[in-house]
């Protein structure tokens, strides 16, 4: 398989990894009985979930974009998110610091979205 075609599945299996840590944020946030905030969560989760699932369809074709440091920035951002996940789980700032997974998500879905242009 290419070069472009392994950094298109990693940059789509990456995306999922950042799916999987809103379903982790969802979670606590529901067990703590913030709904509004899991709600939220939960929003953009949907919205990662359709632009990945966009991309899993069209993975075969030409992506518009720069490749080369998707990989690099997808880790960076999911680094991010489990930082905040670490500091949720010990209830430091948790408001706060969903707004930073919503940020992190947001850089996701714009990527994605530069994907699918």
């Amino acid at each position: 398989m290419s070069e472009t075609n392994e950094t298109k599945i990693s940059a789509v299996t990456m995306m999922i990894t950042s799916l999987g840590k809103l379903t982790n944020v969802e979670a606590r946030l529901r067990f703590a009985g913030d709904t509004t905030q899991a709600n939220q969560i939960h929003a953009k989760h949907e919205e990662l979930r359709s632009g990945i699932d966009r991309l899993r369809a069209k993975i075969a074709d030409d992506w518009t974009g720069d490749l080369e440091p998707l990989e690099d920035g997808l880790r960076k951002i999911n680094s991010k998110v489990q930082d905040s996940i670490r500091d949720i789980k010990r209830n430091i700032n948790v408001a706060g610091n969903v707004a930073k997974v919503l940020g992190q998500v947001e850089k996701v879905l714009k990527i994605a979205n530069g994907l699918l242009a």
